[in-house]
């Protein structure tokens, strides 16, 4: 009796299943014309006709031909074989049309119907066993489902009009975007063992030891990234690996993909909406390389695969991983911005469920996220039912995406199992092709870098705390110190200023340096002595200002760039305790400076150190000028750093 319950309830949501699937398929192409369904919008994306018949032709196969066994092909031969015809010719196969390939997908949905019910998902073929090949075909169509979705964005002509749109939840906006959360380090467990619906490349599960690690609360918005693009962030090379300046210039890529600038203003467009740029949003459709360089702008790194999972999933508590982030309910458009029909991000905040144990907010949905991983296979991995499915693919050039889209249907959303689309990321329950063009794609999430975790764990472990000074210098630390050199009892400053102002126009004229490389540049404001005494002189020159704050160091820079014309500034983001990496093409002479008496920030052996790495970088022909502070009355210098304000 209990069998035959069984069989009834998987029959019945295997038919459900893949019902609601196709009824949202053919809804999703309803709207478009004969020439947009036949086209090929993009040497990338097949015509969407093709889709349709492939997903046809995938169900045959797999729900008639391979459930009994064995399996003779992994695609059906013919027309519509990925493998025999690539995208780039699919546009110039001979397609049906919209009416011949829905008469195909319901002459074999009868097919397989009928065939379903005799499967004994029990103890019948190894592929029916818990309902994995429906699993795999029904996902197989909402994969292809997004894949078209990327299509109707990209299309030439009429803009894609949604025939069914859901609106967002209200928000409330967030007040600390830049907050991050911690994980203690430990063990934990990755993957799934599940053998119905999840492919071979999330299993199986399998425990990880990982480091203690800090991540981004929430993923990073429109407005985050607008300031990374105003800084100069495609501009400046140190934020960008060398695949990634390779990249760059192929690309020639200078915003996210579909922005663009209308009297000053980014507007962005997706399907049939634009608009400005919505400043709460998570930013979307960016590639790895430019994740990768905004992490690095921000003196972060892209979490690896492991990390993100265990902040999306891990209960540090109850010491196991939850399904989704909110618990073990499936998810739906009501807990996160997933199943298409929003058609667009929502402000980071309106799925006040969508928070993970650890305190990770929309770790599912909205946008899939760049990690810093390869697609491998875990420890123990099995290839099931093919190989091409996953292990072909395995190796260094494919990165891994995680947590799925607004476009990304439920069947294919799964939480500590992992999920991601092949190629360009996978870990995946995903179709061929998903994210080729960045579809809703790509959000940073991001990590501090190990080193610098060292250091702050060293400083509090000491009997008397300390933590070094750079770690207070972020935008916000930079700003505070500005406003306190404005006051009356820090004289460092306005002494500083008085010698430059006097002294500096000689010095320069004297020496005349092609650059100024300054250590700790912060705003450069007392800087602005020295440049105007260089751009007296003739020809272009170079200031290089070097500093822990990425955002401080860039606006200023920026700043600097209007205000000189004839001055080339190029920032450098540089740790004084590590050393630093200047332009190899600085004009010489050059003039170091370090200003400010900062030397002061540092023990003996650290000033030493720093001395020695200076003198490393320089030239017989450059010149080193540094500002110090003498002895003074110990109350002048309690008033200076511990002000009444």
């Amino acid at each position: 009796m209990t069998t035959s319950v069984f069989l009834s309830t998987m029959h019945d949501a295997v038919r459900v299943m893949l019902g609601e699937t196709r009824k949202r398929t053919l809804q999703m192409v309803s709207t478009l014309s004969r020439d947009d369904l036949a086209r090929q919008h993009d040497p990338l994306l097949s015509p969407i006709v093709w889709d349709l018949a492939h997903i046809a032709h995938f169900e045959k196969l797999w729900l008639t031909q391979n459930l009994d066994g064995p399996i003779r092909f992994v695609e059906m031969p013919g027309l519509f074989n990925p493998m025999e015809h690539p995208r780039s010719e699919r546009g110039e196969l001979p397609l049906p049309g919209l009416k011949d390939c829905v008469t195909l997908m319901a002459d074999i949905r009868r097919q397989v119907l009928e065939r379903l019910d005799h499967v004994d998902f029990e103890r019948g073929p190894e592929l029916a066993r818990a309902g994995f090949v429906y699993h795999l075909v029904d996902q197989h169509e909402v994969q292809h489902n997004e894949t078209m979705l990327q299509t109707m964005q990209l299309k030439s002509g009429a803009l894609y009009r949604p025939p069914v749109r859901r609106t967002h939840p209200e928000s409330t906006p967030i007040t600390d975007l830049t907050r991050m959360v911690s994980f203690p380090g430990g063990e934990v467990t990755l993957g799934t063992d599940d053998r119905g619906a999840a492919y071979d490349n999330e299993r199986p599960h399998h425990q990880r030891l990982l480091a203690p690690f800090a991540i981004d609360a929430y993923p990073v918005t429109n407005a985050e990234y607008v300031d990374f693009i105003e800084m100069g962030g495609y501009r400046h090379r140190e934020f960008w690996s060398a695949a990634g300046q390779a990249w760059l210039v192929e690309s020639g890529a200078s915003a996210p993909e579909y922005w663009e600038r209308r009297d000053g203003v980014w507007w962005s467009r997706v399907m049939d909406i634009e608009g400005p740029v919505p400043p709460d949003h998570p930013v979307c459709h960016v590639s790895f390389h430019e994740a990768d360089a905004f992490a690095r702008y921000r003196g972060k790194r892209l979490p690896t695969e492991a990390e993100w999972e265990v902040a999306a999933t891990w209960d540090t508590v109850a010491g196991v991983a939850r399904r989704f982030p909110w618990g073990d309910e499936p998810a739906t458009f009501n807990l996160a911005n997933v199943d298409q029909l929003g058609f667009g991000t929502a402000p980071v905040g309106a799925y006040a469920a969508n928070v993970s144990p650890l305190g990770c907010y929309g770790m599912i949905g909205d946008v899939w996220e760049w990690t810093a991983s390869r697609f491998v296979g875990y420890p123990g991995f099995q290839a099931y039912p093919y190989p091409e499915y996953s292990e072909t693919f395995f190796g260094g050039e494919y990165q891994v995406l995680r947590g799925g889209s607004w476009a990304t249907r439920p069947s294919a959303i799964r939480g500590p199992s992992a999920i991601g689309t092949i190629p360009f990321a996978a870990r995946s329950s995903a179709a061929s092709g998903a994210l080729e063009m960045a579809s809703p794609a790509a959000p940073v999430r991001s990590a501090p870098h190990a080193k610098a975790l060292a250091e702050i764990w060293s400083g509090l472990g000491r009997p008397q705390k300390e933590l070094p000074a750079k770690f207070f210098y972020d935008h916000r630390g930079s700003e505070l110190f500005e406003k306190i050199t404005e006051l009356s009892e820090y004289y460092p400053t306005r002494c500083e200023r008085y010698i430059l102002a006097t002294w500096m126009p000689d010095l320069i004229a004297s020496f005349s340096p092609g650059a100024i490389v300054e250590l700790g540049a912060g705003s450069g404001e007392k800087t602005r002595i020295l440049l105007r005494s260089l751009e007296m002189l003739p020809g272009r020159r170079a200031y290089v200002p070097i500093d822990v704050s990425r955002e401080f160091l860039h606006r200023a820079a920026r700043q600097l760039e209007v205000e000189f014309e004839r001055l080339d500034v190029t920032p450098v983001v540089g740790d004084l305790d590590h050393g630093w990496k200047l332009p190899e093409d600085l004009p010489r002479p050059r003039l170091i400076i370090f200003l400010g008496g900062t030397i002061g920030n540092f023990d003996e052996t650290g000033a030493v150190a720093l001395l020695r790495r200076t003198a490393t970088t320089m030239r017989p022909d450059d010149r080193f000028l540094m500002g110090v502070d003498l002895r003074k009355d110990p109350a002048v210098i309690e008033a200076a750093y511990n002000d009444a304000e």
